[in-house]
């Protein structure tokens, strides 16, 4: 009887540690994105002067090549290594594009405008409108991971003043 309990016992930890696994895979596979992005982005930002002089172009009629890296961000993070939050923290705005997230993995925690703070899942799209205040940060236990999507290449992050 008890070897019959110890052979189907391990049935539980097996899934769990396939479930762990797997967000790890996740994560990997989203930090060699971010990672290749940036290796991407220098690699233009060299060629940008061979690109501009084959073109006959100006450097600002060509700046749209590297600009058009600025759309799309992935941001990860452990909720556990990030300072607490100030109730007054408003976070930023963007003066001319609104923004949303999709979030890839874990939990994250969103201050948007006048609403209550609230928590995304992984699966999860949140928005928000262009001139709104805005906050995003890692939520849950596990490391978090968001798709940060703006559609627009010179994107300011206008944050409240320290005494405000």
């Amino acid at each position: 009887m008890t070897q019959a309990i110890e052979l189907a016992a391990p049935a539980l930890p097996a899934a769990a540690a396939d479930a762990a696994s797997k967000k790890w895979f996740i994560a990997l596979s989203v930090a060699l994105g971010a990672l290749l992005e940036v290796v991407d982005t220098s690699i233009v930002n060299v060629a940008l002067t061979d690109i501009q002089a084959s073109l006959g172009a100006t450097l600002s009629e060509v700046s749209w090549v590297v600009s058009s890296y600025a759309v799309a961000n992935v941001i990860m993070g452990d909720p556990k290594k990030q300072r607490p939050a100030a109730d007054t923290d408003k976070g930023h705005f963007h003066e001319e594009s609104p923004e949303f997230w999709f979030i890839l993995l874990g939990k994250m925690e969103y201050k948007i405008g006048s609403l209550p703070i609230f928590i995304a899942d992984q699966g999860d799209i949140v928005y928000t409108p262009k001139q709104t205040w805005h906050r995003a940060r890692f939520a849950g236990s596990d490391l978090a991971c968001r798709l940060a999507m703006n559609g627009y290449q010179d994107l300011l992050h206008d944050y409240q003043p320290p005494d405000e």
